[in-house]
């Protein structure tokens, strides 16, 4: 019997976390975010392929770029593609801190719906408590 309970909890608990998955990725802040982080790796992965391809020994095509842009954005930093100009260093600079800012920005939005949730949950609570406490001092004996 106790493990159908906790089948029934661990259900719960999945169904209330893709509820709010769901309702972080139809949030406009959310899309907002996205354009803005793609709409930056595109412009960054652009810049550098046009700075570096010349003189990078190692920027051989626009995906290569591609590549050093997601890897620097994702802070991953392997090494095997580095800028070797001043610009390209400039803008390997931007995208770490976009790619930072968006991924923390990312994080906070989330929380923010989990605790929006736990939030909703104990506020519906406290109204059930004032109605029961409200209709118990109405009672006269």
């Amino acid at each position: 019997m106790e493990g159908v309970a906790m089948k029934a909890h661990f259900h719960a608990g999945w169904k209330h976390f893709w509820k709010q998955i769901f309702r972080v990725l139809r949030n406009p802040i959310f899309f907002v975010l996205t354009i803005i982080g793609n709409f930056t790796l595109l412009l960054c992965t652009g810049a550098f392929y046009f700075l570096e391809r010349d003189v990078n020994p190692n920027v051989h095509s626009f995906f290569d770029s591609f590549w050093w842009a997601i890897i620097t954005m994702t802070t991953v930093g392997y090494g095997d593609i580095i800028p070797v100009t001043i610009l390209g260093r400039i803008i390997t600079v931007v995208l770490i801190f976009t790619g930072s800012v968006l991924f923390l920005s990312f994080i906070a939005l989330l929380a923010s719906a989990f605790v929006e949730l736990e939030f909703n949950e104990l506020e519906a609570e406290v109204d059930r408590l004032r109605k029961d406490v409200h209709r118990l001092t109405e009672k006269k004996f």
